[in-house]
């Protein structure tokens, strides 16, 4: 089981597809309007425009509550960008509790609201195995039980904001806690006292014992930072100098990262978000502890390939698979068709002739004996053959600064300099 919001994000778009709309306009034909939830938005900027909206806070790095701003992920906005009220997300729990019945008129199928609160993964036990049961994910909803009773309940945390949605199907209970803070654990825990109590149950206590949860782990936070404990190797330098880590790096699911440098300074650059890096130890480097920053904390690893060139970074941006791998980019003039037709021409390796032809689409191509590879583009003017591990070629220039000269490097054999035939 691995939660991801992109899946969240690829379910919103097919929806929208198969209605020939949006999202938002699905959501706002097939749910808000049914329901009658006229305040409900899908933009923080609308959400602003409300005269009773809530501000968003955050505990900073001395555990203070300090006013932030909600970023608004409009890009994955399925997985969790809707701004509403309890007011109106108690008509959605009187929905989803009545079998998908609003006020006399159907909403959702039946079947549909009985398959989001079945079992379909099982994803752990809950910390409280006392009071809950094990936990598994519906269509959509978690499933599990809460003092013998089943429930379907789901949360979400943004940047200054938190929601808790729990359901009592047997008892037609439903619970929405909205909070106007990140990762509060009063969301957590009011939610069942409220179900205790309209229940008519002693309380379980769960105030307290989230409350005592949170303190402990500030508790071993505090002990780690007083006892020096880290895993960070002493004496240690960087393999290269700063100005060969800087540069852009990708992944193609997750898009650009930035490595800049600023006054002997390496800094970190993702999405909106942005930060210094510090060397920790070898090729490792860390952005510093700041709990207002999204990217805080985050380890990036540098790559060297058996050239001696940085080729790409690592960062644990998923917690249950390993870490993603950025693709360093060349400079953006070794992609410049002016600079790549300087290098084209026949040089003599050896009485071989070696060909450097240009395609249309700027790519850069070596022939040679009737076979023809692909260049890739790595600083200067020097390139990796694709299809060859371990081998480059490199162009040199005379006193003038013409190219006159390629050198080719070929791993576990003798380098070649080609003269540029005239």
């Amino acid at each position: 089981y691995q939660y991801n919001n992109l899946m969240y994000m690829t379910a919103g778009y097919l929806a929208g597809r198969l209605a020939d709309r949006s999202w938002e306009e699905l959501v706002q034909h097939a749910v808000f309007a049914p329901l009658g939830m006229k305040r409900s938005n899908f933009r923080i900027a609308a959400m602003h425009k409300d005269a009773d909206h809530a501000l968003a806070y955050q505990l900073n790095n001395e555990r203070q509550l300090v006013r932030t701003e909600t970023e608004s992920p409009e890009a994955i906005a399925p997985a969790g960008q809707i701004n509403s009220s309890v007011a109106e997300m108690a008509r959605y729990l009187r929905m989803m509790l009545n079998g998908g019945m609003f006020e006399g008129k159907r909403v959702l199928l039946e079947a549909d609201v009985r398959a989001m609160m079945q079992p379909q993964m099982p994803v752990g036990p809950d910390p409280f195995s006392d009071l809950f049961g094990y936990r598994s994910y519906g269509m959509g909803l978690f499933v599990q039980s809460y003092r013998g009773v089943e429930i379907a309940h789901h949360g979400g945390n943004l940047e200054g904001a938190s929601a808790l949605l729990v359901m009592v199907p047997s008892k037609k209970i439903g619970v929405m806690v909205l909070a106007n803070r990140s990762h509060t654990r009063l969301r957590d825990a009011l939610p069942y006292e409220i179900i205790d109590r309209l229940s008519g149950m002693e309380s379980a206590g769960l105030l307290a014992r989230h409350r005592e949860m949170e303190e402990k782990g500030f508790a071993g936070e505090d002990a780690a930072k007083a006892a020096g404990v880290t895993d960070r190797k002493p004496n240690t330098k960087p393999a290269h100098p700063l100005t060969e880590y800087a540069g852009e790096y990708r992944h193609p699911g997750y898009g650009p990262v930035r490595i800049g440098l600023e006054q002997e300074q390496l800094t970190l650059g993702y999405n909106k978000f942005s930060a210094p890096l510090e060397h920790w130890h070898f090729e490792s480097f860390q952005t510093p502890a700041d709990r207002l920053n999204p990217i805080e904390l985050t380890r990036v690893q540098f790559h060297t390939d058996r050239s001696g060139d940085v080729t790409s970074l690592a960062i644990a941006l998923e917690p249950n698979v390993e870490p993603i791998v950025f693709a360093k980019q060349p400079p953006a003039e070794m992609l410049e068709r002016k600079f790549l037709e300087q290098l084209t021409g026949e040089y003599d390796s050896g009485g071989v002739p070696v060909t450097i032809l240009l395609r249309e689409d700027n790519v850069l191509q070596i022939s040679a004996l009737g076979t023809t590879r692909h260049l890739v583009p790595v600083r200067g003017t020097y390139f990796r053959v694709q299809e060859l591990a371990g081998t480059a070629v490199e162009f040199l220039r005379d006193a003038s600064g013409r190219i006159d000269r390629m050198a080719t490097y070929n791993a576990g054999s003798d380098n070649i300099i080609a003269p540029r035939k005239e």
